[in-house]
């Protein structure tokens, strides 16, 4: 049996309607067919248009207002999620965790960036004192009478805390580390001479006026 006008209430039968009379030119938009209808008010229906159009997950300028009215998040855990286009499956939504995110970084990056070589600063001097371009850097000690390497204070070379510096005395004359002005060196046992010719040890600082020796050495 054939609906009468007023009989046409769900949005599939309005549908229909529309289409029906845009097929035969008569140009008209669902919420004006509500309002003649009676089904609800011209203000009604204009509101519920708005709703429609605000609630349209696949406009471009709903989803980008969505976003960019979301609360921000400085630094992101392991567990966040994020977005994405499938490009692999029909360009579909899916999403990705921030840790899968940079465990792909991370092996994409290693295919690029090979480690930083360590940089040699060879001395062959009777005396030396650290300059903060010996960051990370190898100091060999090369002299055949007994030497000396100093650890200035961090009032006269800042080196970051948590730098490292090897040292290796690679003639017979053996190396001391010695402190400067205010300095502290903690070592095994208070050793701070490299034990023989070859003999290596690092550096490392852990405080303003404080470093670790660790390594080959003797007193």
């Amino acid at each position: 049996m054939a609906k009468k006008y007023s009989e046409f209430t769900s949005a599939s039968d309005l549908d229909i309607l529309v289409g029906l009379f845009n097929s035969a030119n008569i140009k008209i938009s669902k919420a004006d067919l509500i309002t003649a209808l009676g089904v609800i008010t011209s203000a009604q229906a204009t509101k519920l248009s708005g709703i429609e159009t605000a609630a349209d997950v696949t406009d471009s300028v709903n989803v980008g207002t969505s976003i960019n009215g979301a609360t921000a998040k400085t630094t992101p855990i392991d567990a966040d999620t994020m977005p994405l286009i499938d490009s692999a499956a029909s360009n579909v939504l899916k999403k990705v965790t921030w840790a899968n995110i940079k465990a792909t970084l991370k092996t994409y990056f290693d295919t690029i960036f090979m480690p930083k070589e360590t940089a040699i600063n060879a001395q062959t001097g009777l005396t030396y004192t650290l300059v903060i371009a010996d960051t990370t850097k190898h100091v060999t000690m090369s002299n055949a009478l007994a030497n000396t390497l100093t650890v200035p204070p961090n009032s006269s070379v800042a080196f970051a805390i948590g730098t490292d510096i090897d040292v290796s005395s690679n003639l017979a004359g053996q190396t001391t580390i010695a402190a400067g002005a205010g300095v502290t060196i903690r070592s095994a046992d208070s050793k701070l001479k490299l034990r023989v010719q070859y003999s290596g040890a690092t550096l490392r600082k852990i405080a303003t006026d404080e470093w670790m020796l660790f390594g080959d050495i003797d007193t």
